[in-house]
């Protein structure tokens, strides 16, 4: 028996292959453009006048934004796509990361910075593809139902 009710998921959205590498895809480039965006660009060291003491290249402004737009990015994938649509930001942060740091660096320990920058994105990468996962289930249960003409 058919019911003149659509229900309209108000989760994830369809889950298929596509979906999940094309979104991949874009979370890359959004995790590389933000590297780029807030610290990327910033190479300046500072010295404190009274101390002497050099700190940088980044500010902490710069840090935390650029951690809230991967996080954002991040919760936004796993929730409405998949947790694996995660799989290649820390490739693509790396990467970028890697580009900028390899011109810079005379003792070729960039990679083991990059070796570094890759897990640590890894990591952040799974904890915030199991939050968005459990975002997910949790806006799936609320269903609404719609009148379909």
């Amino acid at each position: 028996m058919r019911t003149p009710y659509a229900v309209a998921r108000l989760g994830p959205m369809t889950r298929s292959r596509t979906a999940i590498v094309l979104t991949a895809l874009l979370l890359a480039l959004a995790a590389a453009a933000s590297w780029w965006g807030w610290l990327g660009w910033d190479t300046s060291y500072q010295t404190d006048p009274r101390t002497g003491v050099m700190s940088g290249p980044y500010e902490a402004w710069q840090v935390i934004g650029c951690v809230l737009t991967l996080l954002g990015a991040g919760v936004l994938g796993a929730t409405f796509v998949h947790p694996r649509a995660l799989a290649l930001m820390p490739w693509g942060f790396t990467i970028a990361w890697s580009i900028t740091s390899s011109r810079d660096d005379e003792t070729g320990l960039w990679l083991v910075g990059a070796f570094m920058v890759l897990i640590g994105m890894s990591l952040g990468c799974l904890v915030v593809g199991l939050a968005g996962r459990g975002l997910g289930r949790l806006l799936s249960r609320g269903r609404t139902r719609l009148r379909v003409p």
